[in-house]
């Protein structure tokens, strides 16, 4: 059940990414997937202008859920560049729950730097008080880092440490990383548009 959950998710999530980005060339879309001994996530987003769409499917050691997110976004003033802040609904479906309203707000900040990049996320969730922060240095050989902490008012939670690795001058990304909790490695690709 849950490998299904997790294909028909990450189909999903594909087929909407794909959709998206067939209708505008100004589509921006990222595509991840992470594996550790106990868990895997696929995570999928899209954007069309102001629009944007995310789709994140899990699977863990008892369960597995989706998570949906339709957001529109708002540029501001940041530290002498812009950020956006997005907002929209959002649904929750875990393997063995029903379906949960809410909504979604995120910020998302990116600098140019002399070394290459600096991007900052950080989201919220009325669906069980979900959160997520990054903190991700891009550098200018293809190297990035990213600090990640997650969780929500139940019993989840969780920070990481990863290092991905661009390869080429293309948009994929080989990653590796530790999650902090769990005490367990991952590994991932990742494609990003933006």
């Amino acid at each position: 059940m849950k490998q299904r959950v997790l294909r028909d998710a990450a189909a999903g999530g594909l087929c909407l990414s794909l959709a998206v980005v067939t209708q505008a060339a100004r589509a921006q879309e990222f595509l991840q997937f992470d594996a550790s001994p106990s868990d895997s996530t696929f995570v999928a987003s899209a954007t069309r202008g102001a629009w944007g769409a995310a789709l994140t499917a899990s699977s863990y050691g008892d369960g597995s859920e989706v998570n949906l997110a339709g957001t529109y976004g708002f540029t501001f003033p940041a530290f002498g560049e812009t950020a956006t802040l997005r907002v929209g609904p959002s649904l929750k479906k875990p393997e063995d729950e029903g379906l949960s309203l809410g909504a979604t707000l995120a910020v998302e900040h990116y600098r140019p730097t002399d070394w290459g990049g600096l991007f900052l996320l950080g989201s919220v969730n009325t669906v069980n008080g979900g959160y997520f922060t990054l903190v991700q240095p891009n550098f200018s050989n293809g190297i990035s880092l990213e600090l990640t902490a997650g969780g929500d008012n139940g019993d989840y939670e969780e920070q990481a440490v990863a290092v991905t690795r661009r390869l080429g001058d293309g948009p994929w990304r080989l990653r590796a990383g530790y999650r902090v909790r769990a005490e367990e490695v991952f590994l991932g690709v990742s494609y990003n548009t933006f």
